[in-house]
């Protein structure tokens, strides 16, 4: 089931086109499964901040009847958080190409917000725009 946190998260439009870049084995992996593949922020690496929100986004979150920051994979329970990345793009970029593939047998999706949210309406999931941001001056 796709969440809607509308103060909390900037939603990308439904007909927005998206692209997952991978290597063959991911892709094959996810047809064989008949899933989408999700990462664990505890497994990112090379920054400390990746995955994380800023303070006023978590105490947002928290304020809201329905929900605490626990859930969404803030704070400790961040290492617990799964996330699937993609690319919002009216075309595909050899930029992403060379970021997420790693060998010459790399692939690429492309889907819309739409379709990526009837995916799999059993699980309990959000989808937002990332946004880089100053954790401490900005607001989310």
């Amino acid at each position: 089931m796709n969440r809607e946190y509308p103060s909390v998260f900037d939603a990308p439009p439904d007909e927005d086109k998206l692209w997952r870049y991978m290597n063959l084995e991911r892709f094959i992996w996810m047809l064989k499964e008949r899933k989408l593949y999700f990462s664990r922020v505890a497994q990112f690496s090379g920054d400390p901040y990746e995955g994380t929100a800023p303070r006023k986004l978590i105490e947002a979150v928290n304020a809201r009847p329905d929900g605490q920051a626990e859930k969404l994979g803030y704070g400790i329970a961040g290492k617990f958080a799964a996330i699937s990345c993609w690319h919002r793009n009216e075309y595909e970029s050899v930029a992403m190409w060379k970021l997420y593939t790693s060998s010459p047998d790399g692939i690429a999706i492309q889907t819309t917000v739409s379709k990526l949210k009837r995916i799999d309406e059993r699980a309990d999931y959000v989808i937002g725009r990332v946004r880089y941001l100053d954790f401490e001056r900005e607001e989310p």
